[in-house]
């Protein structure tokens, strides 16, 4: 159906530049077949040390493949219905290279930014589906002196379901909210040197990424009170 090609900008430095290869098509059953390829680049530039000290690992690239649902088939389609095609001669360097194949056509799509959406939810799906990283897992903690309230908010990529708990409430979104849900969290300045591997009792909000690291909002974890609040 479509092969996507991606490469970082020539401005990304190693560790994180990397070049991806996605090969998608339809496969039995409405599901949608992915053979994904990563290769992080230039890293042969670092110690070691240094590539550890970025949050890395020694072996990043990924070769996997499989079938996702009939919602990411689904997905797919709409993305290409709404693709309009051009083409580049030269980028800038700060661009990033984008080079999609339906095997009628090769071209460098216009709508960038959906695509860019598009391939790093997928790429999540495709390594939570793989079993190399867990689904998307925030747990939003606020202490004040008439108690504790506790939201987690629950995404798999793969299924693109994402649901909110709160105190035995469980509520479903749309997996369309997702984008703005990662916009806000994410979007904070994490302080590992000051996060901690518990979570403390002090009044405050305290977050959680699903890893073994609590932030606390003001300290370890800079953003704005009401990006946080909007979602607990």
């Amino acid at each position: 159906m479509i092969n996507i090609k991606f490469q970082t900008s020539a401005l990304q430095p190693a560790p994180y530049a990397y070049a991806l290869q996605l090969d998608l098509k339809e496969g039995k059953n409405k599901t949608l077949a992915y053979d994904l390829d990563i290769e992080f680049l230039d890293r042969d530039s670092l110690t070691e040390e240094e590539i550890l000290e970025e949050g890395f690992t020694l072996s990043d690239d990924v070769q996997v493949n499989g079938q996702l649902p009939q919602t990411w088939l689904e997905a797919l389609k709409i993305l290409l219905s709404r693709t309009e095609k051009t083409d580049k001669d030269e980028l800038e360097e700060s661009e990033d290279l984008w080079y999609l194949d339906t095997g009628k056509d090769q071209f460098y799509p216009k709508n960038v930014r959906q695509w860019a959406d598009f391939t790093e939810q997928i790429r999540q799906a495709i390594l939570e589906d793989s079993g190399l990283e867990k689904p998307l897992e925030i747990t939003l903690v606020e202490i004040t002196a008439a108690g504790k309230t506790t939201t987690v908010i629950k995404g798999s990529f793969a299924r693109q379901t994402l649901v909110v708990e709160k105190e035995g409430n469980r509520k479903s979104l749309k997996w369309t909210q997702l984008n703005a849900i990662l916009r806000d969290l994410y979007s904070g300045d994490l302080d590992y040197e000051q996060a901690t591997t518990r979570q403390k009792n002090a009044p405050g909000i305290y977050l959680n990424f699903g890893d073994e690291y609590w932030f606390e909002l003001g300290k370890s974890y800079i953003n704005k009170p009401q990006k946080i609040r909007a979602w607990m």
